[in-house]
């Protein structure tokens, strides 16, 4: 995946991402000397930090711009549904505004679905829940940004500014769903790689591979006693979940204190993110010690591989 430059580290990306659309929005609800300052300068710095973010595709899933834009659209739709009058100029930068909106939110699904096509089902755009989210995402995004338009050039406003600000406050909404769906599949990039099998298998290596699903953990045996029959009970991430049959069998081995121990599971690759995307698997095991079973979870997120 590109990045906004090849020495740029991400925490300075996201901070200066966060600081454009914070500052565009005190500027867009706090500045009120000049009215094209506020709503035509508010609105262009927010533009910059999602363009900065799209330079990143992680980034710009992730949610650390798209948990902040919709609030901010959010609470904007709901000035604008109380508001009485508004002015010629406020007119106008009302309207760049909300065609803004509806431009940003536009591309939001676009972007998921080239990228994410294959993964969230869309190579056919079956209607599950993801295609009729987006499907109201597009729509409200058009209605929002043709009122935008339409305020712009109209004198008589006040009923396409309601119509407008309701699809504006519905679309924030739709985006705070789909924000917290995509969110849930492909976590924060931010978040630091980890591997976590339990304080008495520490991780040695872990490592997800994209052309063929495969998932390898290596681990040692850091048991007092001798463990036996471990096997894997099941192994899933968001869209899948596999059974022990689908796991390499180290079940056969009786392990011993520091001994390693090498697991492979291999998950259907149609299913999995594109490459660079981190992400989180689960592998769930037991073992056997002194004739008592015992079961443990191992938790891996990581960058997939090629």
């Amino acid at each position: 995946m590109a990045t906004i430059g090849a020495d740029l580290p991400t925490a300075l990306q996201v901070l200066l991402v966060y600081t454009l659309l914070v500052v565009g929005m005190l500027v867009v609800f706090k500045y009120k000397k000049n009215k094209n300052i506020r709503f035509i300068l508010g609105p262009f710095l927010i533009l910059i930090g999602v363009i900065i973010s799209l330079f990143d595709l992680h980034l710009y899933l992730s949610g650390l711009s798209f948990a902040f834009i919709p609030l901010l659209f959010f609470i904007f739709g709901m000035r604008l549904l109380f508001t009485e009058e508004i002015n010629k100029k406020s007119k106008i930068g009302i309207g760049i505004m909300l065609m803004l909106a509806g431009l940003i939110v536009f591309m939001f699904p676009l972007i998921i679905i080239i990228n994410f096509g294959s993964t969230l089902n869309f190579t056919n755009f079956t209607l599950n829940e993801y295609s009729i989210i987006f499907i109201m995402l597009f729509l409200l995004s058009f209605i929002v940004f043709l009122g935008g338009l339409l305020l712009i050039l109209l004198k008589e406003v006040k009923k396409i500014l309601k119509i407008t600000v309701i699809a504006l406050i519905l679309m924030s909404i739709f985006v705070f769903l789909i924000s917290f769906m995509m969110f849930y599949i492909y976590p924060d990039p931010g978040l630091p790689e980890r591997c976590n099998v339990g304080y008495l298998f520490p991780c040695e290596e872990y490592q997800i591979f994209s052309s063929d699903g495969t998932v390898r953990l290596v681990f040692t045996s850091d048991t007092k006693e001798p463990i036996e029959n471990l096997s894997v009970i099941n192994a899933s991430w968001y869209m899948e979940t596999i059974d022990t049959s689908k796991c390499s069998n180290i079940s056969m081995n009786t392990y011993y204190p520091e001994d390693e121990i090498e697991l492979i599971c291999d998950f259907d690759e149609s299913l999995f993110p594109p490459e660079g995307v981190k992400m989180k698997v689960k592998i769930n095991m037991k073992y056997t010690m002194q004739g008592h079973e015992q079961s443990f979870e191992a938790e891996l997120y990581r960058t997939i591989e090629p």
